[in-house]
C-alpha cells in the first residue's frame, strides 16, 4: 500500500497518507483543525486488505507534535511575614496619642495621620492587627487637637479683654495710673524749690483737684503715706504717696525733697476725688518729713505742689496711724 501527499489546507502542512483515509476528517498534527483526506491520484491508488486497518496520517518533514505536559496548579503563596501582624503606625498612632496629652498639637497632628495610614493598611491587607490601637490614637490625637484649638481661642478672649481694659479703662480709673505721666509743651513745669518752701505748724489743708482740702485723718501702711478727707474710711477726697521703702528701713527723721528736675526713683503721687483720680509721676513739688512714732502714730510735715493743670497745693502737717 502506497502512500501518497497532500496538504493542510488551513495551514498548508503538508501530510502524507493511504488511500484508505480518503473521505474521512482527520485533525491536522500541526494545527490541530479538522479536515477532510482528499482522494489519492489515480495511479496510487491500491486495494487495502480488510482486516488491516489503515495506516495512520504521518506528518512530513517532522515529528508529530506531542501533547505539552500536564500543568499542575500550583497553590497560593501566604505571606506569613503580615499573617497575624500588628501595624507598627497603629502602634506609632497610639505612642503620639498618649504623648500628645503632653506635647498638644506636636504629638496630636502626627498621631491622627499615623491612625489613619494604619487604618487604610489594616483594610488592603498589608497588615492584620492593630486596629484598635490606630482607632485609640485617632481618639486621644483629635481631642488634642480639639483641645489645643479651645485654649488657645480663651486665651486669645483673654488677651483681648485684658487689652481693652488697658486701653480703655472703666470711668473713674486713671489712665495716668498705668503708665508714667509725661509732662507736655502745653504743660509748665513746677518751678517751687522744697528746700525753700515753709510748712506751717497747722494740719495739712490745701486745695486738691481745684477743691478745698482738709485732712481729716491719715495712715502709713507698707510704705503708703496716704491723707484723706471726709467723713468715711476711705474719704471723699485722697492723696497717696508711694513711698517704695524698703524692708525695714526706718521713717523717723527722714525727709523726702523731690522737684520738677528730679531724677531716679522718686515717690508716685496718687489723687482722688468724688469724679476721678489720677496719678504725678514727676513734674510736681514735695517735701515730706517724718518725726518719731508715738502711741502707735508717726507724726510729719509736708508740703506738695502738682503742675497748673492738677490745681492741687497741701502744707501742713500729720499724724498717721501705722498699720
Amino acid at each position: 500500500m502506497s502512500d501518497f501527499k497532500f496538504s493542510c489546507p488551513l495551514c498548508g502542512q503538508h501530510l502524507a497518507g493511504t488511500a484508505a483515509w480518503s473521505g474521512k476528517t482527520i485533525q491536522c498534527p500541526a494545527c490541530q483543525r479538522d479536515l477532510v483526506v482528499p482522494d489519492p491520484p489515480a495511479t496510487a491508488t491500491s486495494p487495502v486488505p480488510a482486516n488491516q486497518p489503515p495506516a495512520a496520517v504521518r506528518l512530513m518533514g517532522a515529528a508529530a507534535p506531542s501533547a505539552p505536559p500536564p500543568v499542575t496548579p500550583r497553590r497560593p503563596e501566604v505571606n506569613t511575614a503580615t499573617r497575624g501582624s500588628t501595624s507598627g503606625l497603629a502602634v506609632a498612632a497610639l505612642c503620639l496619642g498618649i504623648g500628645s496629652f503632653l506635647m498638644s498639637v506636636l504629638a496630636g497632628i502626627p498621631a491622627v495621620i499615623c491612625g489613619h495610614m494604619a487604618l487604610s493598611r489594616i483594610r488592603s491587607g498589608r497588615a492584620a492587627g492593630g486596629k484598635g490601637l490606630a482607632i485609640a490614637g485617632l481618639v486621644m490625637g483629635y481631642l488634642s487637637i480639639v483641645g489645643a484649638i479651645v485654649m488657645v481661642s480663651l486665651f486669645s478672649l483673654v488677651f483681648m479683654r485684658a487689652r481693652s481694659v488697658v486701653l480703655n479703662p472703666p470711668q473713674g480709673v486713671p489712665a495716668t495710673a498705668r503708665t508714667r505721666a509725661t509732662p507736655t509743651q502745653a504743660e509748665p513745669k513746677v518751678k517751687t524749690d522744697p528746700d525753700a518752701v515753709e510748712i506751717p505748724d497747722a494740719p495739712v489743708a490745701g486745695v486738691l483737684h481745684g477743691g478745698t482740702f482738709t485732712c481729716d485723718w491719715a495712715r502709713l501702711q507698707n510704705g503708703i503715706l496716704e491723707l484723706s478727707h471726709g467723713e468715711s474710711f476711705t474719704g471723699d477726697q485722697s492723696v497717696k504717696l508711694f513711698l517704695f521703702t524698703q524692708p525695714g528701713e526706718k521713717l523717723e527723721g527722714k525727709t523726702y525733697r523731690v522737684s520738677a528736675s528730679s531724677t531716679g526713683m522718686n515717690p508716685h503721687v496718687h489723687l482722688r476725688w468724688p469724679k476721678g483720680s489720677s496719678a504725678q509721676t514727676d513734674n510736681y513739688c514735695l517735701r515730706l518729713e517724718f518725726g518719731e512714732l508715738k502711741n502707735g502714730k508717726r507724726t510729719g510735715k509736708i508740703y506738695l505742689e502738682l503742675s497748673e493743670p492738677r490745681q492741687t497745693k497741701l502744707a501742713g502737717t500729720f499724724s498717721a496711724t501705722v498699720q
